[in-house]
């Protein structure tokens, strides 16, 4: 048999499950036995009574980086999360020099399940709920004992803005978004249905949390380039095709191509959409991925994953 002690955390946080900012409990179990006693400390939100890290109440952690996801089913936004994961376990095995400093560490039950066992929890549940995963890393120097919260849900509670607020709340909290799109899934219209995606976002955003889109940066990232190349309703430039092919990757170009990709899109009927974004978020990039669903995945797509997550920082 066991008591549990409760005391109230001094200071307020903001829980990175229900994204309120609310007082924490300790909660201190005390099991008895024969020869000795235990104790099990843990925290708890006071709001949604979800148990947070110990170290993300205790620690005053400088980088913490919460990352939302949005887009329509099938455009790729839980297959972005499952690469990034599957980049970093691969990458930390490796004696790479280019990533001898790095590090991430689980910070929940869900999200150690998606590191080591059951990569099928992103994206998936109820359509009435969201995935969401809390990890540390480290990184060379531009990233050191950042935490790093993760967030995504089924793509059909976009497509109505009663939908995103109750089912991605998130949309409020966060301080980066990725807008989620895929030209040649979306078909000929696709200019239309990006600028209807953004629409939709910015309304529930607002009605979640006044003022937060001022505070948020924006990542606009088409994925499954490499598909276009054989639909006929639009054609890549030879800048964007060559970085497709990893003619012209790498950090260094991450600025140039953001600035290519805007052009093109605001070539292909998008200006209205581009011109809107960058007066609503506080910055707003593009970024273009090839097909991550193909297999084998190549590492250097994986690490355009990556250097798009690293960017974010």
């Amino acid at each position: 048999m066991g008591t549990q002690n409760t005391n109230s955390f001094s200071d307020e946080i903001i829980c990175p499950y229900c994204f309120k900012k609310a007082k924490v409990e300790k909660r201190t179990k005390i099991s008895k036995c024969s020869s000795f006693d235990s104790y099990a400390k843990k925290y708890v939100c006071t709001v949604c009574n979800h148990t947070i890290n110990r170290d993300y109440v205790e620690k005053n952690y400088t980088q913490l980086k919460k990352i939302g996801f949005v887009g329509y089913e099938g455009q790729g936004k839980s297959i972005f999360i499952k690469n990034l994961v599957e980049f970093l376990l691969n990458m930390t095995k490796t004696d790479s020099s280019e990533y001898n400093e790095l590090s991430f560490s689980p910070m929940d039950e869900e999200t150690l399940k998606l590191f080591y066992s059951d990569m099928s929890l992103v994206g998936n549940g109820r359509a009435d709920r969201f995935s969401k995963f809390v990890f540390k890393l480290n990184y060379s120097s531009g990233i050191k004992e950042a935490v790093v919260c993760l967030y995504d849900t089924q793509g059909e509670n976009f497509r109505d803005r009663i939908d995103i607020v109750k089912s991605a709340p998130y949309c409020g909290f966060c301080d980066v978004i990725y807008l989620v799109i895929s030209i040649d899934d979306s078909g000929p219209i696709w200019h239309k249905i990006i600028k209807g995606l953004l629409d939709n976002y910015l309304t529930a955003a607002n009605q979640i949390g006044e003022g937060v889109l001022q505070n948020q940066n924006l990542k606009v990232v088409l994925t499954k380039g490499d598909l276009i190349f054989n639909n006929d309703f639009v054609e890549l430039p030879e800048i964007l095709i060559d970085w497709i092919n990893n003619k012209n990757s790498g950090n260094s170009q991450l600025g140039m191509i953001s600035k290519e990709i805007e052009k093109f899109l605001i070539n292909h009927e998008c200006g209205a959409f581009c011109n809107l974004a960058n007066r609503q978020f506080k910055s707003v990039n593009y970024y273009l991925l090839s097909n991550l669903n193909q297999k084998p995945i190549s590492q250097e797509n994986q690490k355009k994953v990556f250097e798009l997550f690293c960017s974010s920082f």
